[in-house]
């Protein structure tokens, strides 16, 4: 399943001391914010109607987060992978792809559809957004 959504790129993290030294760094597989918007496309392009939450517990599953990755957050304290679900379904809601069919819940558009089949590779997709 994992190779339905496709590949992303993971980015490390630096460890810092309470005084700035760096200790180390460690890979974190959270999907740039651009990947992100394919993710959630293609998971949407089975049809099903979802919630944020689902789709953030889809996302998660299927990436296989660790704790570690679910613990990153952002400096409001929201965690990354999270945000960027949320931005991701924002984004693709106004550019028509998905649609709420009530408040909260989402369902894919014919032109989501036809988007999730046409790009495989989340930079040429994020160029044509």
């Amino acid at each position: 399943m994992r190779e339905r959504f496709g590949r992303f790129s993971a980015y490390r993290r630096v460890i810092l001391t309470t005084d700035g030294f760096a200790l180390g760094e460690i890979a974190v597989s959270v999907p740039t914010q651009t990947e992100m918007f394919l993710f959630v496309l293609k998971l949407m392009a089975d049809g099903q109607k979802r919630t944020r939450a689902q789709a953030k517990e889809a996302i998660r599953q299927h990436l296989g987060l660790t704790s570690d990755d679910c613990g990153l957050k952002t400096s409001s304290g929201v965690r990354v992978y999270e945000s960027r679900v949320g931005w991701s379904i924002s984004y693709l809601s106004r550019a028509e792809m998905i649609r709420a069919v009530k408040r909260g819940l989402y369902v894919i558009t014919d032109f989501g559809s036809t988007c999730a089949e046409h790009y495989s590779d989340a930079k040429a997709f994020s160029s044509f957004l």
